[in-house]
């Protein structure tokens, strides 16, 4: 969610890159990562709230015409390219997720909200 966030929200807005080493290991196209491969939980948890913190006080920054522009990334979503629609595409991306952890961990008989 933290590379996606800064890709989606922050790199396609053309505000300035949050990069983590591992990054390369969980963006689009990578086909499976080794469990071990992976930053700890902790690591994760706090590049997520460090690009959401940035990427919250970047879009404020945005004004109502700058997102009707295209995306600087390149990417078609819901078949615009204008940057609105490419947070719009991230809002339910991150909602999506949230849903797959959810069903994860009730099958893994762990405790949800």
């Amino acid at each position: 969610m933290a590379w996606a966030e800064s890709m989606l929200v922050i790199e396609s807005s053309g505000g300035p890159s949050i990069r983590y080493p591992w990054f390369d290991m969980v963006r689009i196209g990578v086909k499976g990562v080794s469990p071990a491969e992976l930053p700890p939980f902790e690591e994760s948890l706090s590049a997520f709230k460090t690009v959401h913190e940035a990427a919250m006080v970047y879009l404020n920054t945005l004004s109502d015409e700058y997102l009707l522009l295209p995306n600087k990334i390149g990417m078609n979503f819901g078949g615009s390219a204008e940057l609105k629609n490419t947070l719009y595409h991230h809002i339910r991306h991150e909602a999506m997720h949230i849903g797959h952890i959810g069903t994860l961990c009730k099958l893994y008989g762990l405790e949800t909200v």
